[in-house]
């Protein structure tokens, strides 16, 4: 097997180990995503329909790589490539995780201008990488 293969194998395994640690403004990490994701339970037609949508399940069952796919879909709607949709959608992902000041128990009044700022900010960065 040649190096260059090794890397690539590595770079695969490493990504569905962790998912949570995808750049969303890195398109090739995303397409390594969709192209190894396999939706056995139909998960990301639930998360792509027009009615809300609850995801939840233990650590490590695949919630923020089926998230992660659903939002790698709708960036390829807007260039028609999408094969799950037809119209074209632009995402907002925003991981809470990294949203700390958000919750801030001191100033909850503010919670409104952190959260639309999160929403900014993400999709500036989703504009910018289309």
């Amino acid at each position: 097997m040649q190096t260059r293969d090794k890397i690539k194998i590595k770079n695969s395994f490493d990504s569905i180990l962790r998912a949570d640690y995808l750049s969303l403004d890195k398109l090739t990490e995303l397409d390594n995503l969709s192209e190894y994701y396999l939706d056995f339970f139909n998960s990301i037609s639930s998360i792509l329909q027009k009615q809300d949508n609850y995801v939840s399940g233990r650590r490590g069952t695949g919630k923020t790589s089926a998230l992660l796919k659903g939002y790698y879909e709708c960036l390829k709607s807007i260039k028609n490539n999408s094969e799950y949709l037809d119209n074209k959608i632009l995402p907002i992902y925003i991981d809470l995780g990294n949203c700390g000041d958000i919750f801030d128990k001191d100033n909850f009044e503010l919670f409104e201008i952190h959260f639309v700022r999160q929403i900014i900010d993400s999709l500036r960065r989703q504009l910018e990488s289309i």
